[in-house]
């Protein structure tokens, strides 16, 4: 059975065990759920997972990530047609490809590397370039093509002076030192945590908080990339065109052999694996709880002492400490959503245990992986954030698209309302929390779980809630009942802002600067109107005002570049 024959088998997984299910549970003995439902523990829960397996043949086939000279060469041919019709980003998206597929000290890296910084002198990102010629000197390239190498790197050398600037995204946001939070640390002292025993903790403010106020400036405690990995460091995100592959699989490329040694601690556990987890067709947000459980391993010694982790007076961000103590929800869950968040925990172990040494003489890291992995398994829906950033569609209009995932401490405690009072910005992986609509002291912040009045109307925001995080929406725009934005009342007066769609459409920064003062002018001045048309469309142009400052990955022949 070749990769490709495995990852189908692999997909289809939960639908055997679905069909195995229902044929038991038809039985009038009972059935696989009742077994399910009696037992006591998460351990046993495991286990009947993988008993299930093993007795009914249903076999998790391992695909082996290797690298692969003749799959490299293939992606480099396929690079230099492209490159040969000045399909320059997609060619150093292939060449890029070649690398990670290429023998580590192999001729086929050398060449893969030696055309990839072809591509990047063409494209004026000449330190990069004279970066990949280096690595293709170090890796075998041919002596009969070392001329033309060279001959690129003086034209590089001279050429340094006019290097493109990747100016990724603008200076992030800060909140000044006189108003920062004692309690919080990465909010300002507008915001305070409240904690009820309805809606749990949330964030109230402590004084009017006006329209484009900076509320938080968070950093994650972890991330995982989900997205555009041609592209991005696997460790750190970071937008880069010259990235070094994993000496080991296809999945992993960094920025720098110093993000390749700093991953080690979690990605030698997951770079066996991580290739028959992709084929299992998971949402990659998955890969978040599977680094968190991960990268604990040596922070808890023992289950008990796990669960003893307290918390303290101040609410910090980048500490394992807070993420714990966020919700699972698991008392809302159904059986068979329990079901499969087990069987996913299962899965994970079986191949960490069957392929790494991760559980090697230590009794206890089953128990804490297993526990860890399956309490993140639960509160990843409503606790981790998409980190995004702007890019261009098809249609040449920069959208925002998702990049990667991140956990951030934080910005987990904000509830949701089809009707948000804030936003958030990727500046990297950091996300900047601010104000979209004014918010009055004592009011709750509130952040969008992805269902906006707007946009959705009422009956499918109120079942996708209830079915994704388990409560029922009694915001503002539910309890009144608003109309969606085609069908929402218009003002005499319009604030369209239209001369400047095409430029907001093309992430201009100076556009973006210029009106946003305007935008914010005209939201104050609708805010008496809401809900109505006008406000809901300046509150997008806002939106994209501030995303523009944010991560932006422009296309690579645009004359954006400095």
């Amino acid at each position: 059975m070749n990769n490709e024959q495995r990852c189908m088998e692999n997909e289809d997984i939960f639908e055997k065990l679905t069909r195995v299910i229902r044929s038991s549970d038809n039985d009038l003995n009972g059935g696989i759920t009742k077994q399910f439902l009696n037992l006591k523990t998460l351990t046993q829960e495991v286990d009947f997972i993988l008993e299930l397996l093993s007795k009914y043949n249903i076999s998790l086939h391992y695909i082996r990530d290797s690298k692969n000279n003749k799959k490299s060469s293939d992606l480099r041919i396929s690079g230099n047609k492209l490159f040969s019709v000045k399909k320059d980003e997609d060619a150093l998206k292939m060449y890029t490809y070649s690398i990670a597929f290429a023998e580590d000290k192999s001729e086929y890296l050398g060449l893969a590397y030696a055309n990839r910084s072809a591509v990047l002198f063409r494209l004026g990102f000449f330190e990069e370039c004279l970066k990949d010629i280096e690595r293709a000197l170090e890796n075998n390239y041919p002596i009969t093509l070392k001329q033309k190498i060279n001959e690129r790197k003086e034209k590089a050398l001279c050429l340094k002076s006019k290097q493109k600037s990747l100016k990724y995204y603008q200076n992030i946001p800060s909140i000044d030192v006189n108003e920062k939070n004692p309690l919080i640390e990465c909010a300002s002292n507008s915001v305070e945590l409240r904690n009820d025993p309805k809606q749990g903790r949330f964030i109230v403010a402590t004084k009017d908080i006006q329209i484009g106020e900076i509320i938080a400036v968070e950093h994650p405690t972890f991330t995982v990339l989900t997205d555009a990995r041609w592209c991005h460091c696997y460790h750190c995100l970071t937008l880069c065109y010259n990235l070094l592959p994993c000496k080991t699989c296809t999945k992993a490329l960094f920025c720098s052999s110093n993000c390749r040694v700093k991953s080690n601690y979690y990605h030698k556990y997951e770079c066996p694996v991580l290739a028959t987890i992709e084929s299992l067709g998971y949402n990659q947000c998955r890969f978040l709880p599977l680094r968190v459980a991960i990268s604990m391993k040596e922070h808890f010694a023992t289950l008990e002492e796990l669960e003893l982790e307290k918390l303290d007076s101040v609410y910090k961000s980048g500490r394992y400490k807070e993420l714990h103590h966020l919700v699972t929800n698991q008392q809302h869950r159904t059986p068979s959503d329990i079901f499969e968040r087990v069987t996913c925990t299962a899965l994970f172990f079986k191949l960490l245990k069957e392929h790494t040494d991760f559980f090697e003489s230590d009794d206890d890291a089953k128990l804490i992986f297993d526990s860890l992995l399956f309490q993140h398994l639960q509160t990843m829906a409503c606790n981790f954030h998409d980190i995004n950033e702007l890019s261009l569609n098809s249609d040449g209009i920069y959208e925002s698209t998702q990049l990667g995932a991140g956990a951030y401490n934080f910005l987990s405690l904000f509830n949701h309302s089809c009707n948000p009072n804030v936003c958030r910005t990727s500046y990297g992986t950091t996300e900047v929390v601010s104000a979209v609509r004014t918010i009055r002291k004592g009011e709750q912040l509130f952040d969008n779980y992805g269902f906006h009045y707007g946009i959705h109307p009422k009956s499918m925001r109120q079942a996708s809630l209830k079915k994704q995080y388990h409560f029922d929406c009694n915001c503002q725009a539910c309890s009144n009942n608003w109309a969606t934005v085609q069908d929402l009342k218009h003002k005499d007066e319009p604030f369209h802002f239209v001369e400047y769609h095409e430029s907001l459409a093309n992430a201009v920064v100076e556009v973006a600067k210029k009106i946003r003062p305007s935008v914010i002018k005209a939201l104050q001045e609708l805010e008496k109107n809401i809900p109505c048309f006008e406000f809901c469309q300046v509150q997008e142009i806002l939106k994209q005002c501030d995303g523009i400052f944010g991560n932006v990955r422009r296309c690579l022949n645009s004359d954006s570049f400095t």
